[in-house]
């Protein structure tokens, strides 16, 4: 038996999220104890998960069950008895962590803005991959699923960061821009985000009568919506396109026949972060009733912040 690094495991339940190969199956081992990494377990597993020169990465339980190999390179596993539902099989004789645990484990490796990213993506509806991107899958771990999971977790090296992301991060995005702009909304101020209310993201709304003979459909799903104070934000990532705009115009007015206010952001504004700290700005002053000032140190801190989380992505929806 043989389980996958969770870096490995990352790029397995993407293909399989993708439909690329077949989805793991529930397994009910909660520890590597016992099990000794050997190559000949790996035998079909696909290209894509194995790196240049043959090798994959795996865990294993303690440094005894480690094997010398030029195919595998091992790395201890967590040694206490792991929560249920913490390990999959892929298939034959290999394991892979959950996205929760992979969640938990790579918060010893990754800094907190790319873990945060990593975990909306996975509470998201896109998908990361090596050609491209995929769009409007199926979440793989639910943001509730991986904050009760992280503090059920003991002495797992990563765990304190895993816990303090896991409070942040949002269900639904459909892009890594979504993503950014409900971060932004979410995080607490002294690292430079907004700390407003989540979000609930890409939920269906049924419109009223009257909406619907407005907008012309019978539902609109907002990109980040507060129900409790009926506003909503739109992130137009085609904004040029002028039956798209026309069609978004028409949505709009009926939401706002029901009532529910509505601010669009587009990709330029995503893009300037004067622009998109204007526009959050407004946000947070209609979400609380009331203005706030903003010191300068804060502001330094959200333009960090966006920096932060818009650099070095290949991903621009």
């Amino acid at each position: 038996m043989v389980c996958l690094h969770p870096m490995t495991a990352i790029a397995a339940w993407r293909l399989a999220s993708t439909g690329r190969i077949a989805m793991p199956e529930p397994c009910e081992l909660r520890s590597l104890r016992g099990f000794e990494a050997r190559a000949s377990e790996l035998e079909g597993l696909p290209d894509v998960l194995v790196e240049e020169e043959g090798v994959v990465h795996v865990m294993v339980a303690s440094r005894g069950d480690r094997r010398a190999s030029r195919r595998l390179r091992c790395h201890l596993a967590p040694s206490r008895d792991l929560p249920e539902g913490a390990l999959w099989r892929l298939g034959g004789d290999v394991l892979l962590p959950a996205p929760e645990l992979c969640l938990v484990m790579l918060g010893a490796s990754m800094g907190r803005i790319e873990l945060l990213r990593l975990g909306m993506e996975l509470c998201g509806r896109y998908r990361k991959m090596p050609d491209g991107a995929s769009w409007w899958l199926d979440p793989l771990v639910s943001a509730a699923r991986v904050r009760s999971f992280a503090y059920t977790c003991r002495r797992v090296r990563g765990v304190r960061l895993a816990r303090w992301a896991a409070q942040h991060l949002v269900d639904g995005a459909a892009s890594p821009r979504e993503s950014a702009i409900a971060l932004m909304c979410v995080l607490p101020t002294k690292v430079g985000g907004y700390q407003l209310p989540h979000p609930v993201m890409n939920l269906p709304m049924e419109l009223s009568s009257d909406a619907r003979a407005i907008a012309g459909q019978a539902r609109a799903a907002g990109d980040l919506y507060w129900p409790d104070h009926s506003i909503l934000v739109e992130y137009d990532s085609d904004a040029a396109h002028a039956t798209r705009r026309s069609r978004d115009m028409e949505r709009r007015d009926g939401l706002e026949s029901m009532g529910i206010r509505v601010l669009t952001i587009t990709t330029e504004q995503v893009r300037d972060f004067d622009r998109l700290d204007a526009c959050l700005s407004l946000l947070a002053r209609r979400l609380r009733g009331r203005n706030r000032a903003v010191p300068s140190e804060a502001r330094e801190r959200r333009r960090m912040l966006h920096r932060e989380l818009l650099a070095r992505s290949p991903f621009v929806c």
